[in-house]
């Protein structure tokens, strides 16, 4: 019945069939096999060398005074697969060392550092990278170094191809090692890493 229309009718008319007729059969191609959108990239690549750095806030206590300081953290590591990779971490204070005991806060000369290896484990969310850190290292002060267990977890945003911020908390110390007093250290960090 279309193609006798098509025959017999004026050429204006088999033309606008013509076009009803083909947008019907792409808007049938366009359902069938929608378009899938490329995963967007939220992740450092498996088997990459990745460092960077960024900046860090001390948070300790000696159980007579809060301690905060500024630090700077230096990171390398490596991306095992899609899921794991191990990190090795250096962290130290810049400047004072600020001592609160509730009633006075002084600033001292003092020297916070931590040096760390992790296994991380890593998995994408929402467009982010969200990970977490365990492993083994060592805090040392002005006077001593203790060594124990230490463990994490952050956010990694990948900017575009070789490029991530990334937004951490980890746990570098919490036992009763120095001085026999129970002593914790705690570590926020902000910064930029670079995968090669």
């Amino acid at each position: 019945m279309i193609l006798y229309t098509i025959k017999k009718g004026s050429p204006l008319k088999s033309a606008i069939i013509l076009s009803i007729l083909s947008s019907i059969l792409l808007m049938g191609e366009e359902i069938s096999s929608p378009y899938t959108p490329p995963e967007p990239n939220t992740r450092i690549a498996p088997h990459s060398l990745y460092a960077g750095g960024g900046f860090s806030h001390y948070l300790a206590d000696d159980d007579t005074h809060d301690i905060t300081a500024n630090a700077l953290t230096e990171i390398v590591g490596y991306q095992l697969n899609r899921y794991f990779g191990v990190e090795g971490r250096f962290s130290a204070t810049l400047g004072k060392v600020t001592f609160d005991d509730g009633v006075t806060k002084k600033d001292r000369k003092k020297y916070i550092s931590n040096k760390s290896l992790y296994l991380k484990g890593t998995y994408p969310v929402y467009g982010v990278q969200v990970y977490g850190l365990l492993g083994y290292g060592e805090t040392v002060t002005s006077k001593m170094s203790e060594s124990g267990l230490q463990w994490g977890a952050g956010v990694n945003y990948t900017l575009g191809e070789n490029y991530h911020i990334y937004a951490d908390y980890t746990r570098m110390y919490d036992d009763a090692g120095f001085k026999n007093d129970n002593f914790s250290l705690d570590n926020l960090s902000l910064g930029v890493l670079y995968s090669f």
